[in-house]
Formats: C-alpha cells, structure tokens, sequence
C-alpha cells in the first residue's frame, strides 16, 4: 500500500511532468528505435516490424482459429443475413460470402 509521503511525491512528479509537456515541445521527443527491416533514416515501432520465429507461441491451429473468428463476427451474419432477406437464394449468398473473403 501507498504510503501518504510517497503518493505525495508521486502526485508532485505527476504535477511536474505535466506542466514540462504543456511548455515544453522538446519534451514529447522520444527516442529513435532500432529497425531489423526499416531503412535507417524510417522512424518505426518494434511492434509494427514481424515478429521473429523464434520468439513466435503460435502454430498452425492458432492461424487457423484467428481466421475462423472472422466467420462468427456479427458483421458476417448481419451482411449475410441482409442478402438472403433480399431475396437472393441461399446457394447465391454463400457464394457471394466465399466470393468477398
């Protein structure tokens, strides 16, 4: 648990910090990262570069069901059923799903 000093301190650090962002420009600069694949003079995130095999936790059922999950969302069903109720047959709104994915 917090003990009052140090959620003092830590609300004055807060206090601090804020007011250096709001007169401060240079404040919000961050540092540039490292890159595996961006050229050197591309700003980039380590989270939007592919992540490497090695440190990878998924396989193969786990691709599958993350694509599966797209099926069973309400956007599917909702356009799917909007078709059909147009009064396309069945057959037809099946193939115009498969057709779009």
């Amino acid at each position: 648990m917090l003990s009052s000093g140090n959620l003092r301190n830590r609300s004055y650090a807060a206090k601090e910090k804020l007011q250096q962002r709001l007169t401060d420009a240079s404040s919000w600069r961050l540092p540039k990262q490292n890159s595996g694949i961006a050229p050197p003079d591309v700003w980039t995130n380590a989270d939007m570069e592919p992540v490497p095999p090695e440190k990878r936790t998924w396989g193969k059922s786990a691709f599958v069901t993350y694509w599966f999950s797209d099926l069973v969302t309400i956007s599917t069903w909702s356009s799917g059923s909007a078709i059909f109720a147009s009064g396309i047959s069945f057959l037809h709104t099946l193939l115009r799903h498969i057709d779009t994915r």
